[in-house]
């Protein structure tokens, strides 16, 4: 499978004042190559992948990833604050509307009911959008916060895996991210 990066690549090169040399000496491409990646020249996954490890940035990742897997993008737009603060508002008032639309809609009462309905199907959907409306605002928070931090969002998680592996919220013999292995 190809994809063009090209807007991912010069959103991140605006908003980190990075060169495309800088960005194809880093990802060891030639210049000319990740000059065709800018202009709209489809390209792999695994070099994609390539691009956005050695750029170590969360929200390249996460757009190369959202072209690649369907993995949900991080919040971009002009409608909210991008620094901490305006994200922290952000994800309060969505945490604020996925909590409404829970007791809204209860919820807790559809997942013990074995009678779905369609009604029980269009609430637990208004929930859905809520609650995904909150993990985004969530996954843009976190990627604010590891980069003030100077790490990605997956060198966290690494950090973060033997405590989840303890806790037996993951099991230990799966294989994870590791930006050494890529």
């Amino acid at each position: 499978m190809k994809a063009t990066i090209s807007s991912p690549l010069n959103r991140f090169a605006t908003r980190t004042n990075t060169p495309q040399k800088v960005i194809a000496y880093a990802a060891k491409l030639g210049r000319s190559t990740i000059n065709n990646y800018f202009h709209g020249t489809p390209i792999r996954a695994n070099e994609a992948t390539d691009i956005a490890n050695s750029m170590n940035d969360s929200e390249l990742s996460y757009e190369m990833a959202n072209l690649f897997l369907g993995i949900p993008k991080l919040f971009s737009g002009d409608g909210i604050y991008h620094d901490l603060r305006g994200l922290l508002f952000t994800d309060k008032r969505e945490e604020d509307e996925e909590k409404a639309s829970f007791i809204k809609h209860d919820i807790e009462g559809l997942a013990n009911d074995p009678n779905f309905t369609r009604d029980d199907a269009k609430n637990l959907k208004a929930y859905a959008f809520e609650k995904m409306d909150s993990t985004v605002a969530d996954l843009t928070e976190l990627n604010a916060i590891c980069e003030m931090l100077g790490i990605s969002i997956m060198d966290l998680f690494s950090e973060r895996l033997p405590h989840y592996q303890k806790l037996h919220y993951m099991r230990k013999e799966e294989q994870a991210w590791n930006k050494d292995s890529h």
